[in-house]
């Protein structure tokens, strides 16, 4: 019989009230809409500019050598106490946003095409490692799984939004660049609204003050 967790439910609840926490998982959404309209769609835009499958396919591997090294970097660059992996966040989100609204027109060659989902990724990615250090900068260790939990749903919301979406924007419109416009706009939103994050948190600090 699963018996109801009141403390937890208060958490949670207390959770939800922490307006830079609020901020911070609607950053995640927006992430995570314009992670899963870039990756989901890179294969079909690339075959639609003149690429082969397997050479459509080889972008994804672009996309992984980024990633392991922003990965790497957010984490060291995390562990300095004199960056702010808020700051660090709102940085990488908004320039994986520039390169996404750029590539609609710097992509017609596949080199091209390469650099660009090379440099998406190694911006976009780090955004995976900051996660755990900015909650608990956020709420402190004692939220942090429940926390964790709730930013994870925003996520995952991004994700089953982000590609019919943007499906539905191409189908309508029928030109496929702006898939990545919608992209690029989500990363953008995201990194204002991390900002925002920042700013809500140090009223709150000059509130408790």
């Amino acid at each position: 019989m699963i018996c109801f967790n009141w403390p937890l439910f208060r958490k949670t609840f207390h959770i939800f009230g922490q307006f830079p926490f609020v901020v911070y998982s609607l950053s995640i959404m927006l992430w995570s809409l314009g992670e899963a309209a870039w990756v989901f769609h890179l294969p079909n835009y690339a075959e639609y500019k003149g690429r082969s499958p397997s050479e459509a396919a080889s972008l994804l591997t672009a996309m992984g050598a980024g990633s392991m090294f922003s990965r790497v970097f957010a984490g060291i660059a995390a562990s300095d106490s004199n960056i702010d992996a808020v700051l660090l966040q709102v940085g990488l989100s908004g320039l994986a946003g520039t390169v996404s609204f750029l590539f609609t027109v710097g992509s017609s060659s596949y080199m091209s095409q390469l650099a660009f989902s090379y440099f998406y990724a190694t911006y976009s990615q780090g955004i995976n490692t900051l996660i755990g250090p900015i909650i608990i900068n956020l709420l402190g260790l004692p939220h942090v799984a429940v926390a964790y939990g709730i930013v994870c749903f925003f996520c995952g919301l991004g994700h089953l939004l982000g590609p019919p979406i943007t499906s539905t924007l191409y189908k309508g419109s029928g030109i496929y660049e702006y898939t990545y416009v919608f992209a690029g706009a989500c990363l953008v939103l995201g990194s204002i609204a991390t900002a925002l994050t920042n700013i809500g948190r140090l009223n709150t600090s000059t509130q408790e003050i």
